[in-house]
């Protein structure tokens, strides 16, 4: 499980369950009144809840909850008269139970285990299960432990379907919530998910969050691909709705690096006629040519366009061709009045495109002034798919990624998802020259995803997310120098810092931080819905023109 510094607001969030947690106990232990009494004069304090979306509970709530463990169903192994039996009853305290959860003291906890003085369904004053505890207070291991010795389904198991009866958090809310998430908080999700009813997939918090809704604001691509995997109907329902929560990464990431601009190269020297090759003579026959190319689709099982080329200029340009026509033999093309090898170009590349291509072989360059396809988004997408299947030159496929790159947002979301199908299939998605489109292309498909996704089946529309996760994953964490995360200015110097070095220097940044304008947390930035996509925020406020 690996990390991304999210900021310093993204980072406390984290503290907010066991904030609640703590809250939840000062109430069973009748001092809430008290604690608000002496909170009402610390107003750098009461700020601080504020900021954490921390609700101070209501003191009355929670009388009705079960009463605390240990009044009720105390097993009786022995008889009570007996002074052994009453110096253990001493140690088995059930608020030494719930004081070794929050301190994480294994070796108390498994004696009441071992009594049987508690199992999965024991609750607290608050409603809370040990399981519950456990993971507020990032005791993983004693979870682990408590779901091995209490299984789900089991009696006396683990309810996971559990839920805070004031913030509305269920587990899965409570792990995504987890600082650090580790691979201890990891393991666990997996197990709760596993057993999670549907329901708890939907459940939203007070908040108006689902859980996924959480690992998308803390940048929890772990959670995001392991339910994309696993749990891909339940997926495909977070994901497709009228909340539209994958905009909500837009409040996070920065929008993607414009590629590199696009320099025509200069032609070849006029003394090298190499165009000229391609002019007909008086009776009609290319001099020479020895490749046909069939290009568009076709008609009577015959393509639309053929054009005649020779066979030393285009593979000099082209390793894929200089492949194909390596082994290819000689054809009679009696209209042409030539034997050449025939090619056939790929269906889904126009005429054209094509054209343009081998006016680039034969001369050098091409001009953009005179190619008027460049401001159609699909002509680019077929010159950016002819780039990447035959290996044409660079200059093409820059030519293809700087005008796409411009293209993408104004255009159909269909565009995006094949310029993203091309780019990040197995054989380029290493290959950092297409990163800025190929992060154009994602950043698009989060922004229509909950509508063009409706009708694609759920395991289809897992997989394509699947790699757009992984597409913005690599960018988090493979370019460390170009932080792809929008980090308000006091985090920004911890970039790098592993984080529960950051959650130790948190309280102390925070009260640094009360002297700033800083932002929201991350939970309240990503209630605001992303309206358009043309302009993004900078971290001093600002507005700065992009396409994404």
């Amino acid at each position: 499980v690996r990390h991304a510094d999210i900021g310093l607001t993204g980072k406390e969030t984290g503290l907010r369950p066991l904030l609640e947690a703590l809250l939840d106990k000062a109430q069973e232990l009748e001092q809430l009144e008290s604690f608000k009494a002496q909170l009402q004069d610390d107003e750098v304090r009461m700020q601080m809840l504020s900021d954490l979306k921390v609700q101070l509970p209501d003191s009355h709530v929670g009388k009705t909850e079960p009463p605390p463990l240990g009044t009720e169903d105390v097993p009786t192994a022995v008889e009570a008269t007996d002074p052994v039996k009453q110096e253990e009853d001493e140690h088995l305290d059930p608020q030494k139970l719930w004081r070794a959860v929050h301190t994480g003291d294994e070796s108390i906890v498994k004696a009441f285990v071992a009594r049987k003085a508690c199992d999965g369904t024991s609750r607290d004053a608050s409603g809370h299960s040990i399981f519950w505890h456990a993971i507020s207070f990032n005791h993983h291991s004693l979870a682990q432990y408590f779901w091995e010795s209490f299984p789900p389904g089991s009696p006396g198991g683990i309810e996971v379907d559990e839920v805070h009866y004031r913030k509305g958090d269920t587990l899965l809310h409570l792990l995504c919530l987890c600082r650090p998430f580790n691979a201890e908080a990891a393991a666990l999700f997996k197990r709760v998910a596993a057993k999670a009813p549907p329901p708890v997939f939907q459940k939203q918090n007070a908040l108006g969050l689902t859980f996924l809704d959480i690992a998308i604001d803390t940048l929890n691509f772990w959670v995001l691909t392991f339910v994309l995997k696993n749990f891909q109907v339940p997926a495909k329902a977070l994901l497709c709705n009228s909340r539209a929560p994958l905009r909500r990464l837009f409040k996070v990431l920065r929008p993607p690096m414009a590629p590199q601009a696009y320099q025509a190269p200069g032609p070849f020297p006029e003394h090298f006629r190499v165009a000229a090759m391609l002019q007909q003579d008086p009776s009609g026959l290319v001099p020479y040519a020895d490749v046909a190319f069939d290009v568009g689709p076709e008609r009577q099982g015959v393509a639309t366009g053929r054009f005649l080329a020779h066979r030393v200029v285009v593979v000099a340009q082209s390793p894929v061709l200089f492949e194909v026509l390596e082994k290819m033999p000689l054809t009679e093309l009696p209209k042409e009045k030539i034997s050449a090898a025939l090619i056939r170009v790929d269906e889904r590349i126009s005429q054209e495109v094509w054209r343009s291509v081998l006016q680039f072989m034969y001369q050098g360059t091409i001009s953009v002034e005179h190619c008027s396809y460049l401001k159609d988004a699909g002509k680019c997408v077929e010159l950016l798919r002819a780039c990447l299947l035959y290996k044409l030159p660079e200059p093409l496929l820059r030519l293809a990624l700087s005008h796409l790159f411009r293209l993408l947002p104004s255009s159909s979301p269909t565009h995006a998802l094949q310029v993203f199908a091309l780019c990040a299939s197995d054989e380029h998605i290493k290959n950092k020259e297409l990163s800025s489109v190929r992060d154009g292309a994602a950043w698009v498909l989060l922004h229509q995803a909950h509508i063009m996704f409706v009708d694609i089946e759920a395991p289809d529309l897992c997989e394509i997310l699947s790699k757009v996760v992984r597409c913005l994953e690599s960018t988090v964490f493979e370019n460390p120098d170009q932080p792809a995360v929008m980090e308000d200015l006091l985090s920004y110097s911890f970039h790098g810092v592993p984080q529960d070095i950051l959650s130790q220097t948190l309280s102390t940044t925070r009260r640094v931080s009360a002297h700033f304008q800083t932002k929201e947390d991350m939970l309240s930035q990503s209630m605001a819905s992303v309206s358009s996509m043309q302009s993004w925020p900078n971290q001093r406020g600002a507005s700065r023109v992009v396409m994404y």
